[in-house]
């Protein structure tokens, strides 16, 4: 081969490397701008609807591929934070943050606020900054390192600084904090309300799936074991309190819809 010859080779080696270079950049602009324009669109049609192909969108877009396993977790999030009418609590911040969030933002329950605790600063600092960008202001992100218990990690956070009353939990940071949900339940246990919704994914290990049982049979609670592909649970607490304070609870919240 000529000096000429591997000169142009040379050149056009470049040339390719540059337009992969570009064409990759350009890539990453266009889907930060069709993450942008859905999230935007998210917020805007709350709460009269959700877009759940939108929605699809919108993960697929924040960067991770979109398996329906994810998919029905996240669904189920979707669907209770849309009933519930109280405080969540997010162990974790993730696509879900933005959502849940949203949905919070939307509603018109003064007491229907996100709690989302993160072990990682940095990234707790980049979903507060993301939810700040987009208007949502009932969405709480806690930086809160991780610390090793007994017999699980968990947030090093007082519980008692938190919501006394959640109505709906959201774990799904077991892959970061081993026992998850052995740390949920022994700390937060008593700040869940009496008809509380929880939702754990990713327990991998037999002991914690004995150990959630266990809490939902003593609180005579339901334990479903959902999902195909990710199996999660779901844990729906039932109010064991007195007739008498039940029939008041409810005297109260009529009368206070009326007024």
């Amino acid at each position: 081969m000529t000096k000429r010859n591997q000169a142009i080779k040379r050149e056009r080696t470049k040339l390719q490397v540059f337009s992969k270079g570009l064409r990759s950049r350009s890539d990453v602009y266009h889907r930060q701008y069709r993450l942008d324009q859905r999230m935007r669109r998210v917020v805007a049609e709350l709460p009269e609807r959700v877009d759940r192909p939108n929605l699809r969108a919108l993960y697929r877009d924040w960067g991770d591929p979109l398996a329906e396993d994810n998919w029905q977790f996240i669904d189920k999030c979707v669907d209770e934070a849309l009933l519930t009418e109280g405080p969540i609590l997010q162990c974790g911040s993730s696509f879900t943050t933005f959502v849940l969030g949203a949905i919070c933002h939307a509603s018109a329950s003064p007491n229907k606020h996100l709690w989302t605790l993160e072990h990682q600063p940095q990234w707790g600092n980049l979903v507060r900054a993301r939810l700040a960008q987009y208007g949502v202001e009932k969405a709480h992100i806690i930086n809160s390192p991780a610390e090793i218990f007994d017999d699980f990690v968990w947030y090093l956070i007082d519980p008692g600084k938190l919501p006394a009353n959640f109505t709906l939990v959201i774990c799904d940071g077991s892959h970061a904090l081993p026992s998850g949900v052995q740390g949920l339940l022994t700390r937060c246990g008593d700040r869940l309300d009496h008809r509380s919704v929880i939702l754990v994914r990713n327990i991998n290990r037999p002991k914690d799936l004995n150990f959630a049982a266990k809490w939902a049979k003593q609180h005579g609670a339901p334990f479903i074991l959902d999902g195909k592909e990710q199996p999660y649970v779901k844990i729906a607490l039932r109010d064991q309190r007195p007739e008498s304070v039940l029939t008041e609870d409810r005297i109260n919240t009529i009368y206070a819809a009326r007024t």
